[in-house]
Formats: structure tokens, C-alpha cells, sequence
């Protein structure tokens, strides 16, 4: 998505949030420095505004999008238990939100980044359009509600496509995600989530209903007999062949091929798990009798490249690198600034 189609989107309803930027009313002083950000403060007014605004919209993280979704100290998960922590924690976090945003708009205008007024109509116009207003006057109408002006807006629309601008520069065009780390990250959440695929061979000693305790005996001695004689070196295939009582596998030397774990009863997912490729288990009991089981192979499919699986993958790790290396370039302009905090401690 372009530009300025994510800021249309993001203000089309943001207008209680934009009040964070609109003109104080007359009458209202705060002179209280909270910060000073190099040669440039912000006020208490400023940062109550900021936190009224947030308020308003119960929490919504689109104000900041870039900030707030990189930020850790701001659950995008959880948006309102941001706001239920005590006032002093929630001015910390305000505070630093908006010394990050000024440090950004300090370092675009030290890059020369700039935005066209054409950049900013064409946003204003897709505001009209998804509102349904058919001119700036029925804009101006709903944005006065708000204690806004459409100059007010503009400025506001500009302030995010500089950083977006900016971001894109430092962060996004510098993130990669590989065909092979994709493959990666999707094999290891699929064999987590049991999505490994598990070539399997058995030989099946049924145990009739009626069996009483001693017949059962037998026949888990007979299972045992055939396991030693297959790890004295005799191939599973061949006692397959002779022993199995399941007539399907046991002509294919015991293949019953390619199962997932939840596929499997308890009984024999829980012996499968543990064992190794070419490795013979103990007899397991299951509710057709006992089983003498041989992992013969174990794979994941590989994820089809542009499948939906794929998709979601690549923008998760693209999300993970580029928070990383946000915080990183975030922490770095910190560290290059003057930054005196006034109230409270930075967290």
C-alpha cells in the first residue's frame, strides 16, 4: 500500500486523536516544560492533549502507526491496558512517544526529506471520498466538531507522511526476508503445531476382546521375541512380511506411509514422538493389539512460494527484522540528541 493511502486510511478515523494537534484554545496555558528535545520542548498541554486524545479513542495505536507498532512498551495486543496503568507510567510512555516523533521530524528535515502539497490534497481528497463529502466545506464541517481546521489537518497529514518517508529510508528499505528463512520459519511452526509429516512401518499382533490376561501375556511376549530377532539385524520389512497381521501394510514390509502425529491414536502418537529415524519401539498396545513401530523417515512439505501460509510468514519476519532494527535507529537518534526530561524518569 502506498504512502498516502495508508495515511488516508489511518485519518479516516482519527479525528478525536487529531485533536492532539489542533490550536489551543485561548485561555488555556501550560507553560510547564516537560522536555526539552535538542533546541525544542514540549509542554505539559502538549502531553495531557496527547493523552486526552488517546483517551478519546480508547486507546486506538493508529495516531502513531509506525511508533506505536514498533514500540514494546505499547501492547498493540492489548491497547487499553496502556491507558488502565497509573498516570505516571502512561505521561513516561506519552512522553517518550512523542520525543521519538520529534526526533524523527528533526532527522527529515536534516535528510531534506520533503512532502508536496500534491501528496497532501490527494490525501485530503481520499478523506472526502471514504467520508462521503463531496467538498472542503462539508470536511470543514465535520472536522470543526473537533475543535479542528482543514489547515490544522493538513499540517497534521504532512507530519505523517515525513515520517513515513523517513522510516521507509531508514528501516524498510534495508529489510530482507529470504526464500530460505521463509522455509525455515514455516517448517519449524509446522512441526510445533504437529504438521510434521512421519513415514511409519509396523507389524501388528492383533489381541482379540476375549483375550484374558494371559493369552494378552503371550502375545506381547511374541511381539517382544520378533523385536529381538529384528535388532539381532533381521529387516523390518521381512518380519513384516512374515509377522504382521495387518494384511495391508505387511505385503508393503509394513509401510503404512506419510501420517501426521494427529493422526495417530494416543498410544502410538506418544511412542512416535519419541523416536528416531530407524529406531524399533517397545510393543505399544493400542485398541487392535500390539505394535511394533519404525520411523522411517520424517519431512515437512515445503511451503509453496506465494501460498497464503508463505505470505503470512514473509510478513512476519519482515515485522520482526524491521522492529529490530527500528528500536535499533531509534535508540541510535536517542543517543545523539540532547534530551532533558522534566517530569518523572524515562522508562
Amino acid at each position: 500500500m502506498r504512502i498516502r493511502q495508508v495515511i488516508a486510511a489511518l485519518l479516516l478515523s482519527l479525528f478525536p486523536l487529531l485533536l492532539y494537534f489542533s490550536p489551543h484554545a485561548e485561555g488555556e496555558i501550560y507553560d510547564q516544560i516537560v522536555a526539552i528535545v535538542n533546541q525544542e520542548i514540549l509542554t505539559q498541554k502538549e502531553l495531557q492533549s496527547m493523552i486526552d486524545a488517546l483517551r478519546a479513542e480508547e486507546g486506538s495505536h493508529a495516531l502513531f502507526p509506525d511508533l506505536r507498532f514498533f514500540d514494546p512498551n505499547l501492547s498493540l495486543a492489548q491497547p487499553n491496558l496502556f491507558l488502565e496503568q497509573p498516570l505516571k507510567q502512561i505521561e513516561e510512555k506519552v512522553l517518550w512517544l512523542m520525543i521519538d516523533e520529534r526526533l524523527q521530524l528533526q532527522e527529515a528535515e536534516r535528510e531534506g526529506i520533503l512532502v508536496s502539497s500534491e501528496e497532501i490534497e490527494e490525501n485530503i481528497r481520499q478523506i472526502k471520498i471514504k467520508n462521503g463529502l463531496d467538498s472542503d466545506q462539508a470536511l470543514e464541517k465535520l472536522i470543526e466538531s473537533q475543535n479542528m481546521t482543514l489547515e490544522s489537518l493538513r499540517q497534521r497529514i504532512k507530519r505523517e507522511i515525513l515520517l513515513m518517508k523517513l522510516q521507509d529510508r531508514a528501516i524498510r528499505s534495508k529489510v530482507q526476508v529470504s526464500d530460505a528463512e521463509i522455509n525455515d520459519y514455516v517448517n519449524r511452526h509446522n512441526k510445533e503445531g504437529g504438521a510434521e509429516s512421519i513415514r511409519l512401518s509396523h507389524i501388528l499382533f492383533p489381541v482379540p476382546q476375549e483375550a484374558d490376561e494371559a493369552a494378552v501375556s503371550r502375545i506381547r511376549a511374541e511381539a517382544e521375541r520378533v523385536r529381538e530377532e529384528i535388532k539381532r539385524g533381521r529387516e523390518f520389512s521381512e518380519a513384516a512380511r512374515q509377522y504382521s497381521q495387518d494384511s495391508d501394510s505387511a505385503a508393503q514390509g509394513g509401510d503404512l506411509g506419510y501420517l501426521r502425529l494427529d493422526q495417530m491414536s494416543l498410544p502410538f502418537r506418544q511412542e512416535v514422538a519419541r523416536l528416531e529415524i530407524g529406531q524399533i519401539s517397545q510393543p505399544v498396545r493400542t485398541s487392535f493389539g500390539f505394535h511394533l513401530i519404525q520411523v522411517t523417515d520424517r519431512r515437512i512439505e515445503q511451503v509453496i512460494k506465494g501460498s497464503e501460509q508463505w505470505n503470512e510468514a514473509r510478513t512476519e519476519l519482515l515485522s520482526q527484522k524491521a522492529q529490530k532494527l527500528f528500536q535499533q535507529w531509534r535508540d541510535g537518534l536517542r543517543g545523539q540528541a540532547y534530551i532533558e526530561i522534566k517530569i518523572g524518569k524515562p522508562h
